[in-house]
C-alpha cells in the first residue's frame, strides 16, 4: 500500500490531535487470523478502500483490526472504532452512525469528508450483515479423516510417535482453536487413536465400513457436521500431521471473506490439504463413493473455488516407516507452526 496520508491529499495537522496520533500510529491495523466476521467497503469519490475483520463471542465483538488503502482520517477512524469496538456488544455495534465516528475524531471533520470518517462503520455493517450472521451461527467443523487401514505401514501408523507424540494427535491438534468442533472419522481397531486422543478436545465417531474407501469417512464426518448445523467443514487427512495450524485458520477466514463453496490451500504451486468445503456442497460430499476423496467435488466447478496460496511444501502423508522418519528427522516438516 501507498503513503495514506498523501493518497487523498489529506492534511492531518487541519484536524484535532487525536487524528493525527490514529493516522500515524493506527491500532489494529493488519488482517485477524481467524476473524469470523469480514466485510469491506469503498469510497468511489476518492478510491479510499478498508476491510474489517472481527472475532464475536457471547454476542459481542471481543477482537476487531482493519487493512486499509485509505486518506488519514479513514485510517484514523479505522483505528479508533476497532479499539472501541472490543468488548461492544453486536446489536449496538450495528447502531453506530457517522456521527458516532467523527465525534470520536474531535468533531474538526468538515462535511466533505465524513465519508471518510464513516467507511469503517460501513465495513463494519457488512461484517455483522446478514450472511456473516448466519455464518456465525452455523459453526465450522474440522473432520479428521483417521479410519484407513495402513497396510503399507504395517501397524498402527496414526499412533506412531512423531516427534514424541502420536501423529494423530498432531493432526488434530492444528485443527482445535481454528474450527468450533473436531470430529475425528475412526475405523476398526479405534482404540488406540482413542487413547492418543486423551484430553484432546474432539468428538470421536465411527466409520463401520471403512474398507469402502475413503469417501464412506467423508460421508461419515459430513453427517456428524450436519447435525451440528455446521456451516462448512474442514477435511484434513489423519496421516498429515506436519500440517500448520495457521492453513485452517486461512481456509477459514478466505470462506468468510470470498463465500466460496470450496476453499483449496495450494503450497508453491502444488494443490494440498486440508480442504475447506461450504455447507451448499455437503450433499455431493456425501453421495461420493470409492477411495478417491472429494476431488471430484473440488473439481466439478472452478468458479466456485477459492485458491488460499501458502509457501513451502505440501504436507507429506505418512504411508510407510519411511515416510515417518523422513519427518522426524532434523528439519524435516520445517514449514509446520505448532
Amino acid at each position: 500500500m501507498g503513503p495514506f496520508a498523501e493518497r487523498a491529499g489529506c492534511d492531518v495537522t487541519a484536524y484535532e490531535p487525536i487524528v493525527l496520533e490514529h493516522s500515524r500510529r493506527p491500532r489494529n491495523r493488519g488482517p485477524l487470523v481467524g476473524a469470523e466476521a469480514i466485510g469491506d467497503a469503498v469510497n468511489p469519490l476518492c478510491g479510499d478502500a478498508i476491510e474489517l475483520f472481527l472475532t464475536i463471542e457471547s454476542n459481542r465483538v471481543s477482537s476487531a483490526s482493519f487493512v486499509a488503502d485509505a486518506c488519514a482520517i479513514c485510517i484514523a477512524s479505522a483505528s479508533i472504532v476497532t479499539e472501541a469496538l472490543r468488548g461492544m456488544p453486536v446489536g449496538t455495534a450495528l447502531r453506530l452512525s457517522t456521527d458516532d465516528a467523527v465525534g470520536w475524531l474531535g468533531d474538526s471533520i468538515p462535511a466533505a469528508r465524513r465519508r471518510c470518517a464513516s467507511l469503517p462503520l460501513e465495513a463494519l455493517a457488512r461484517a455483522l450483515g446478514a450472511n456473516a450472521i448466519r455464518r456465525r451461527q452455523h459453526p465450522v467443523f474440522g473432520l479428521v479423516l483417521a479410519a484407513g487401514s495402513a497396510s503399507r505401514f504395517g501397524g498402527h501408523k496414526l499412533t506412531a510417535r512423531l516427534r514424541g507424540e502420536p501423529v494423530i494427535r498432531r493432526s488434530v491438534r492444528a485443527m482445535v482453536g481454528a474450527v468450533d468442533h473436531v470430529v475425528v472419522v475412526v475405523g476398526a481397531d479405534d482404540g488406540p487413536v482413542r487413547e492418543a486422543l486423551a484430553e484432546i478436545d474432539a468428538t470421536i465417531v465411527v466409520n463401520d465400513r471403512w474398507s469402502d474407501g475413503m469417501s464412506r469417512s467423508i460421508r461419515v464426518g459430513v453427517e456428524a457436521a450436519v447435525a451440528g448445523a455446521a456451516g462448512a467443514a474442514i477435511v484434513a487427512l489423519g496421516d498429515q500431521p506436519m500440517v500448520s495450524p495457521t492453513v485452517p485458520r486461512e481456509l477459514r477466514t478466505a470462506w468468510l471473506r470470498g463465500h466460496r463453496a470450496v476453499v483449496v490451500p495450494r503450497y508453491s504451486g502444488v494443490r494440498g490439504h486440508p480442504v475447506l468445503f461450504d455447507r451448499s456442497v455437503f450433499s455431493e460430499l456425501e453421495r461420493l463413493e470409492g477411495d478417491a476423496g472429494a476431488r471430484r467435488v473440488v473439481e466439478a466447478d472452478a468458479a466456485r473455488v477459492e485458491i488460499v496460496e501458502f509457501e513451502g511444501p505440501a504436507p507429506s502423508d505418512i504411508d510407510t516407516t519411511e515416510d515417518l522418519a523422513a519427518l522426524s528427522a532434523p528439519r524435516a516438516g520445517a514449514s509446520e507452526a505448532g
